[in-house]
Formats: C-alpha cells, sequence, structure tokens
C-alpha cells in the first residue's frame, strides 16, 4: 500500500521555497533530513558597460540544499558548464569556458519558518576558485546575506535582501554592500 494524501501532507510540513532563479534569496530552509534541488537547464546573460559587450551561457547550473535542522541548512550552488564571450569597442572578441567558481553556503532561519509573517534569514556564503582559467578570478571570496520575506495581501509575497560581500578586484580586496 501506498502513502495516503494526509501521510503525505503531513511527511511534508513546509511549504517549498526555493533561493533561485532571482537575485534575491529566500530565507527560508529545508527541513531537516531532507534535500532539495534546484536547477536551470541554461541561463543567458548579456551585460553592456563601457563599451564592452559581455555574453555568458551557463548549463545546469544548480543549488543543493540539505535541511540540517529545522530552523538551518547548508548547500553548494556550481556550474558545470560557462561560456563568456567578450568584445570590447577596439578588441578583438576573447572568448572562455568551461566549469564554473563553486559556493559553500549555510542558511539559518531567525524567524517565520514555519509560517507567520515576516520571515527573516542570515546566510554565510564561502566561493571556491574552481572555475576554469579567465572564468574566475582565482580567489576565495565571502558574504554574509539577510534575506527577509512578507506578504503583500490578496495572495502576494514580497522579498529583499541585504549583504556585505568581500571580493576580490584586480589585487585589493575591498567590502561590498548590495540590495536586492
Amino acid at each position: 500500500a501506498g502513502l495516503g494524501a494526509t501521510a503525505l501532507r503531513a511527511a511534508a510540513v513546509r511549504e517549498m521555497h526555493t533561493d533561485r532563479p532571482d537575485a534575491t534569496e529566500s530565507p527560508f530552509t529545508v527541513e531537516a533530513g531532507r534535500f532539495q534541488l534546484e536547477m536551470d537547464a541554461g541561463s543567458f546573460t548579456r551585460i553592456r558597460l563601457d563599451g564592452v559587450r559581455t555574453t555568458e551561457w551557463s548549463v545546469m547550473p544548480f543549488n543543493v540544499r540539505y535541511g540540517l535542522a529545522s530552523d538551518l541548512e547548508a548547500g553548494i550552488l556550481f556550474a558545470p558548464h560557462i561560456h563568456t564571450a567578450e568584445q570590447g569597442r577596439d578588441a578583438p572578441k576573447r572568448t572562455r569556458q568551461g566549469v564554473g567558481d563553486t559556493i559553500v553556503r549555510a542558511k539559518m532561519n531567525l524567524a517565520g519558518n514555519d509560517g507567520g509573517a515576516p520571515a527573516f534569514g542570515v546566510m554565510a556564503d564561502v566561493k571556491l576558485p574552481t572555475a576554469a582559467d579567465g572564468l574566475g578570478n582565482g580567489r576565495v571570496e565571502g558574504a554574509f546575506r539577510f534575506p527577509v520575506a512578507f506578504g503583500l495581501g490578496g495572495g502576494w509575497e514580497g522579498g529583499a535582501m541585504s549583504s556585505l560581500e568581500w571580493v576580490h578586484t584586480g589585487s585589493a580586496r575591498r567590502m561590498v554592500w548590495a540590495n536586492t
């Protein structure tokens, strides 16, 4: 015999919330003892900045999340294949491809994980320099992120996030504050 609908609801107590594909992460964690896989078949980005056009294709980027406790999870984010092309006004086109960097993440929900509004969390990311030559900066970097989710009424939800990131630019290391 299989599980009935009531048993299935009892086995999956918490509603699923993803950290992808947008720029604002979720403060919600995966239930203890459960895995959650979030994946894109592919993604495409085009940026034009200061006379340089950059395009990037990413194939099968994924995020694997595992619930360690009711309010704590661990995760790994990775892009198995990236292809970038960069073209400046007076420069030849430069292309690179290969694997991307790996991000190891811990997330803790501070409020609202199992209902109620708003929900708050804190995340710590460490970027490991696993990218192919020319695709990453070859440096370990990190971030603390502070996501929030809230109801807007009428079945709509909103989210926001602030983050403090430690990044390498050239030979200097600096802190960046970002908001979404």
